[in-house]
Formats: structure tokens, C-alpha cells, sequence
């Protein structure tokens, strides 16, 4: 069914756009890890 609809002509993505646990706890132990001040900075300058 889902082959026959017709699209908006916008591209969607079938991936959610959630982070998953084991990811989450990836961020949070490398944070603590390397010594940064803030978590802002951090994910400015490791995560993105």
C-alpha cells in the first residue's frame, strides 16, 4: 500500500532522529574522560 501512495515531494527519511542508550552513554563517559569544563564545549568541539 504504502508503494501506491502518492509522495509531497519532500524526501523523508525512514530513520528516527532519536540517539539510542548506548550512544547517549558514549557522549557522556568520553566527556568525562577528557576533561572538559562544560558540556557545551564539548559538543561544540568533540561531538559535532
Amino acid at each position: 500500500m504504502g508503494k501506491q501512495l502518492i509522495s509531497s515531494g519532500i524526501k523523508q527519511r525512514n530513520k528516527s532522529f532519536y540517539l539510542s542508550v548506548s550512544e547517549v552513554m558514549m557522549i557522556v563517559i568520553a566527556f568525562h574522560q577528557l576533561g572538559y569544563r562544560d558540556f557545551k564545549t564539548y559538543y561544540i568541539h568533540f561531538v559535532c
